[in-house]
């Protein structure tokens, strides 16, 4: 469940307005509705609420990685916006990574209606589970900004590493 309210008031021409943040780029939600009056009259509804973001970054991290490891990540570019722009990608820098090869900022031309990509190359330093955010801002005619989030666990190397979740051991 995306959204749940149990009492939405209306006004009185029974209408009434919510917002509901929905964090997706290119999807469809489908929405169920059910209302009843003071009197007990009861309804229903079905409808779907498509989701288009026209420009938008995906980052593609491992599931896993081992402390030391060193990793190129891919990032896809979708530019949907109608026109084509420079996209400057920057990586937010955390202590449980260093960069492999030295640079937290690439550049990529991503022409409208296509998706363009680049690589991050990092190195993992650090146990845990770890967060990545890149900031991309599209310059242009048309232009956009977004940030795109990874997370992955980065275990540790040469030792035995056991984990205990609810009673279970891994």
């Amino acid at each position: 469940a995306l959204y749940v309210a149990p009492e939405i008031i209306t006004d009185g021409h029974g209408r009434a307005s919510i917002t509901v943040p929905i964090a997706d780029n290119i999807t469809t939600w489908r929405m169920a509705t059910m209302a009843s009056t003071k009197q007990g009259a009861f309804g229903s509804g079905t409808s779907n609420v498509k989701v288009f973001q026209d420009f938008f970054t995906e980052l593609d991290l491992p599931v896993a990685l081992t402390q030391g490891d060193q990793v190129s990540v891919p990032v896809a570019i979708y530019n949907y916006s109608g026109q084509s722009g420079q996209v400057r990608l920057r990586l937010q820098q955390d202590e449980w990574f260093s960069l492999g090869d030295g640079a937290a900022e690439k550049s990529v031309l991503v022409k409208s209606g296509q998706v363009g990509g680049a690589q991050l190359t990092i190195s993992a330093k650090r146990i845990g589970n770890v967060k990545l955010m890149l900031k991309a801002e599209m310059d242009g005619a048309t232009k956009r900004a977004e940030s795109a989030f990874g997370g992955t666990e980065v275990a540790p190397n040469d030792r035995d590493h056991t984990k205990v979740l609810a009673g279970r051991t891994e």
